[in-house]
């Protein structure tokens, strides 16, 4: 049963009390956009600048009196003929304002927020994704994180080695020093490394998931990523409560990343690796890229150097280089030397991620390889990544 426009907005305001009238009823909308459509559809968003959130929804279900041929009306300004198959295959049989109504508490349950576009805590440099903008973002925590001046997006391989994890918490803990937030995925490898680096540092950090925030993933990172929330930091989404993470979205989630800090720094990636896509959004929005070179023998590092010698990547070897990345130009008293205090806070995080001895670390020692580890890659694992890669492109997924 539909539900009227005050009802709407008192729902709203359970998420977001600052929100009335049309930017009431316009985030109503969005959320039921959100259960709907892909992230990054396009035509959606060409939908949606042209009539509103609200009137657009309303016309794809056929609600409004003076289309008579709302299909022609959708087909002509989303220029897509599939758009209302596609949407209307997840509208489903039931009260569609219901599951709106339904996904709004669920977020309440679960200490969610939702900000739009119109909201002052909207991160404004999504903006720079256009049609392909999310059209809002659920969010836990502080959302003034998602907004910060200086701020990096770090990202690399899942399978990281102790080398990328190690440089990981060095830049990442300058950078805090520096007042820099740190935007990354909440995944495993590198993005964990960052995240933890970043906390254990006083440090703010916000993680850009691909499914609801109601079922955080990956759930071995759910301790992690509660401390982000506890610390200052924030949990950001596109896609509402019990929405699952799936390929497709994990890649658009990519652009958000790019999209999030004027820089992304990429520390580990192989030639496949999922993180060249969000290199790749990075180049496209004209952000400052820069790649973190590892061992020329390592795979782990193949997709970095592949920015580095094609793509005009910057090279990246420490946090001063990094800093510089994300301000663009820098005075000689923003390179101070690290304090005591940080350098030993450096070194107990490096121990518990590497097993190297805090003492080492702190007297700038070198990170040795996992126990068990192979200091260089065997022939037939050299065999085996050149053989899994011919035939692939190098080239940056966009």
């Amino acid at each position: 049963m539909p539900i009227s426009d005050a009802e709407r907005e008192t729902l709203i305001n359970t998420l977001s009390p600052a929100l009335h009238d049309e930017a009431a009823i316009d985030a109503f909308a969005r959320v039921g956009w959100g259960l709907i459509a892909e992230p990054a559809d396009g035509s959606v968003g060409t939908l949606i600048a042209h009539y509103g959130a609200s009137e657009a929804l309303r016309l794809v279900q056929g609600k409004i009196d003076r289309y008579a041929d709302y299909r022609q009306a959708v087909r002509k300004v989303s220029g897509d003929d599939g758009l209302l198959e596609r949407l209307e295959a997840r509208f489903g049989s039931g009260d569609f304002d219901a599951r709106i109504s339904n996904a709004i508490r669920a977020g309440a349950r679960h200490g969610m927020t939702f900000i739009t576009p119109t909201d002052s805590r909207w991160p404004t440099r999504m903006n720079d994704l256009g049609r392909h903008a999310p059209l809002g973002l659920w969010v836990r925590g502080d959302a003034s994180v998602l907004s910060a001046e200086h701020g990096i997006s770090i990202t690399g391989s899942r399978a990281s080695t102790g080398y990328g994890e190690h440089v990981t918490i060095e830049i990442t803990a300058g950078l805090v020093e520096r007042g820099v937030a740190i935007v990354s995925g909440g995944a495993y490898g590198i993005d964990g490394a960052a995240h933890r680096a970043a906390l254990a540092s006083g440090g703010r950090t916000a993680a850009f998931l691909a499914g609801g925030l109601d079922r955080l993933y990956p759930a071995g990172h759910e301790a992690l990523l509660g401390r982000i929330v506890d610390n200052g930091g924030a949990l950001a989404s596109e896609v509402p409560p019990g929405t699952a993470p799936t390929k497709w979205r994990f890649l658009q989630r990519s652009r958000l990343l790019a999209c999030a800090a004027p820089a992304t720094l990429v520390v580990e990636a192989s030639r496949r690796s999922g993180s060249l896509n969000t290199a790749g959004h990075a180049l496209a929005l004209e952000r400052r890229l820069g790649g973190v070179p590892g061992p020329i023998t390592s795979p782990a590092s193949t997709g970095v150097h592949e920015l580095l010698r094609e793509h005009g990547a910057t090279v990246v070897t420490s946090a001063d280089d990094a800093y510089f990345l994300v301000r663009g130009k820098v005075t000689d008293s923003e390179l101070d030397p690290p304090t005591p205090q940080l350098v030993a806070s450096r070194a107990e995080l490096a121990h518990a991620e590497t097993g190297v001895s805090p003492a080492v670390t702190a007297l700038g020692g070198t990170t040795p390889p996992r126990a068990g580890a192979s200091t260089m890659p065997s022939s037939t694992e050299i065999a085996n990544s050149v053989r899994a890669s011919a035939g692939v492109d190098g080239g940056i997924a966009r």
